[in-house]
């Protein structure tokens, strides 16, 4: 899921084909579940795993998303004069790169999505 990109001095997210169909199928699963009659005494569990998979899923959505600004942003920010003209801006894409690349260092030691979604709520709104 992950591998390291020596350009920006990071991990970075890659290969997400067999993620994006993991979550397609667990969607279509639970939601299959739910729609079962046999399903109440577990109702509440199978709607916390739908909620799960729906954040996961719009979790690797942004962090995608944030992941390809970041490298986009960096190759500019490299740059002694943007950084020495840009002084605000480069101070807030350091803030960036901070959270960027100990979120990746955090994945890559534990490459678990759902302990990331139960473990700390915060970090879809903070990729958006």
């Amino acid at each position: 899921m992950t591998d390291f990109d020596e350009r920006c001095d990071s991990h970075v997210l890659k290969d997400l084909d067999d993620i994006f169909t993991a979550l397609d199928e667990s969607l279509a699963n639970i939601n299959m579940i739910l729609g079962s009659r046999f399903v109440k005494p577990l109702r509440a569990e199978a709607e916390q795993w739908k909620k799960w998979i729906m954040t996961i899923s719009d979790m690797v959505d942004e962090w995608v998303m944030c992941q390809k600004n970041w490298r986009y942003l960096q190759n500019i920010f490299k740059a002694d004069d943007i950084q020495k003209a840009l002084p605000q801006e480069n101070s807030m894409f350091t803030k960036v790169t901070t959270f960027f690349t100990s979120l990746m260092t955090k994945t890559q030691k534990q490459p678990n999505c759902l302990k990331i979604v139960k473990g700390q709520q915060k970090v879809l709104e903070a990729l958006k």
